[in-house]
């Protein structure tokens, strides 16, 4: 999904884009887009510690960095 989506926007791109996503309910996409964010979430977990003081955000905030 990524390389679709940098193939929409280029950095060269000045006007503003708009990038949906659907994805069907009982369908294989359901289940890809379940696994990558689960396992962008276990990153995201991983790389912010919740040992550290620091006020990071929360794991939402996170994923939506990510994405």
């Amino acid at each position: 999904m990524d390389q679709a989506i940098a193939r929409i926007h280029r950095m060269t791109q000045s006007k503003q884009t708009f990038i949906h996503t659907v994805i069907i309910k009982d369908t294989i996409e359901e289940g890809l887009m379940d696994n990558i964010l689960k396992k962008k979430s276990e990153l995201f977990r991983t790389v912010v510690d919740d040992d550290d003081d620091e006020d990071v955000g929360n794991e939402d905030e996170g994923v939506a960095m990510m994405n």
